[in-house]
């Protein structure tokens, strides 16, 4: 049988731990270093100058150029985790990138 062990010292209470920060998907933390967010403000200058804004089309947009019916292009926009779900399963490559305030603003 083990012993049972007793303190002396009172004990402390301690705060339970809290859940880390949670940052939504697409917007860069504020605790990214600064080359980070030039580099991804200099990746949102580049897609927004060579690249169509299709906005929250973007999904089905994706589809028609992957099954040939519409021409390919640069796009950009948003979708839903569904339509991002239908994309993979269809085999459309996407990517997401953060999307950080822009440089001059």
């Amino acid at each position: 049988m083990a012993p049972a062990v007793h303190t002396a010292a009172p004990r402390q209470e301690t705060e339970a731990p809290q859940p880390p920060a949670v940052t939504p998907p697409g917007h860069a933390s504020a605790g990214v270093p600064d080359a980070v967010i030039a580099l991804l403000q200099k990746i949102r200058h580049t897609v927004e100058e060579h690249c169509d804004d299709v906005g929250d089309r973007f999904a089905s947009e994706a589809l028609d150029m992957h099954r040939g019916k519409s021409e390919a292009r640069g796009i950009y926009g948003s979708m839903t985790p569904q339509e991002q779900a239908e994309l993979d399963e269809e085999g459309v490559d996407v990517h997401a990138i953060p999307w950080v305030r822009r440089a001059d603003s």
